[in-house]
């Protein structure tokens, strides 16, 4: 059997001219933003949100887990960068594979003819800054590409898809000429940790207000829970490497039956506060301390008395979940649920980014390219599925293994396969089988216009 081969420079002939569309996940951006790896628990956190037998409680503490293992981490800043570059070279090369796709696409749209598109919309659920760093940072070195991101402003940016519908050109001093410059479309589906909502309007700023509550509200709720009190919750979100529920390990029912009797307990209390009391209460009943004598002052006395009593510690530091669900719920962001399509119809910004991906995938000569995505989110999956009928269409899907290979052929078996490529192909190297990882660097190395499969 003769195994199929991709070249750098054949795959950019195949998408030249084309309209190009990339759909990008969580994937893109591993290593430097969690990931959430819930094959233990047997379904998708979308699955576990979206059971209506959960409790408000439970709810509310899923909320939290999800900020605080996920959402979190996700305001990237450039002190930030600055730091991850020494602390952490892996997230580093994350960043830096981000800078690395931008150049790559800004030049490849760059040598585009005149009478070609100048233009790619990256389609993304991802909430983090990840490619805002990217394009500030590139536009400096890219003067003559257009880094979109939907918004318009000076001292304050406001969101708008309206913003995405614009042909840019550039022109000499004189006006002899005029010519279409390169324009990249950031088109954040899902919504992004660096939205604000003011005024009914999305505002864009890295100083989300917001979010630094929300993050001040999950601190002092933790601050007051002990998760050892909570194995299955601290082993699947927040200990990857706990041995701490191994009996669990086989039987997914078991986990999921015990991550939800945790979750209806999820609460802040004063028990680790109340706990420490006790502790310093025991180490001093071991100390003489006798009552005063008649010559002692009752003053001195009461500061011996108080000294020796437990304190509640941080009692007015307890934030409540219902607290913290009230300012979660100002987060632009829409949650993991099954019924995203029915909360952005409330919020039309995130409807309308929806139907710009349907649009897209319908207009003649059209690519997407898959990249970081698992395809669990049914909405988008409907979206492709029924774009197949699209005679003009072509997907290819990075794959990073030959399991997520088929896992997303699965999802998408009845899509019409013969216009999907799942990429890489298995290639034929130094006298046996070898195919490449599909991550960041492969993505990369389609667009470095190289002529073979070897890095």
């Amino acid at each position: 059997m003769v195994k199929r081969t991709l070249s750098s420079d054949q795959f950019l002939k195949d998408i030249q001219g084309k309209n190009l569309n990339f759909l990008i996940g969580a994937g893109a951006s591993a290593g430097l933003v969690n990931t959430l790896d819930l094959s233990q628990l047997g379904e998708s956190f979308e699955d576990l949100y979206s059971d209506k037998e959960l409790s408000p409680q439970q709810r509310m503490a899923l909320d939290l887990i999800w900020f605080r293992s996920w959402i979190q981490d996700t305001l990237i800043t450039k002190e930030k960068i600055d730091k991850i570059s020494t602390d952490n070279p892996k997230g580093e090369k994350v960043f830096q594979n981000y800078k690395r796709f931008i150049s790559n696409l800004g030049n490849f749209l760059d040598r585009e003819g005149y009478d070609k598109p100048k233009r790619a919309n990256i389609f993304t659920t991802n909430y983090d800054s990840l490619f805002e760093l990217a394009f500030d940072e590139m536009a400096q070195d890219q003067r003559l590409v257009y880094f979109n991101d939907g918004s318009r402003g000076f001292l304050n940016r406001y969101i708008s898809t309206e913003n995405f519908n614009l042909n840019i050109s550039h022109s000499a001093m004189s006006d002899n000429f005029q010519r279409s410059i390169p324009t990249i479309n950031l088109l954040k589906i899902h919504g992004s940790i660096t939205w604000d909502l003011e005024d009914q309007k999305i505002k864009a700023t890295i100083n989300n207000g917001v979010f630094k509550k929300v993050k001040t509200d999950a601190d002092k709720i933790f601050n007051h829970i002990d998760l050892d009190n909570f194995p299955v919750i601290n082993h699947l979100f927040f200990r990857k490497d706990s041995n701490s529920v191994k009996e669990f390990e086989k039987d997914k029912l078991t986990i999921q039956t015990g991550l939800k009797e945790e979750l209806a307990k999820f609460k802040p209390s004063n028990s680790k506060a109340q706990q420490l009391g006790d502790d310093l209460a025991s180490d001093y009943s071991s100390v003489d301390v006798k009552p005063p004598t008649n010559e002692e002052i009752k003053e001195g006395y009461l500061q011996i008395k108080k000294w020796k009593e437990p304190q509640p510690i941080c009692k007015d530091e307890i934030c409540s979940l219902d607290d913290f669900e009230k300012d979660y719920h100002k987060l632009q962001v829409v949650n993991p649920t099954k019924d995203k399509f029915r909360e952005t119809v409330f919020q039309q910004n995130y409807y309308q980014l929806l139907r710009m991906l349907s649009f897209e995938l319908e207009k003649q000569d059209s690519v997407l390219i898959v990249f970081g995505f698992s395809f669990a989110d049914e909405h988008i999956l409907e979206i492709v599925r029924r774009s197949i009928i699209n005679p003009y269409l072509k997907i290819y899907v990075i794959c990073y293994n030959e399991r997520s290979k088929r896992d997303l052929e699965d999802k998408l078996s009845d899509a019409g396969l013969n216009k999907i490529d799942f990429i890489p192909y298995s290639d034929v190297h130094d006298g046996g089988d070898y195919t490449p990882i599909g991550d960041f660097n492969y993505l990369n190395w389609l667009f470095d216009e190289k002529s073979s499969n070897e890095e």
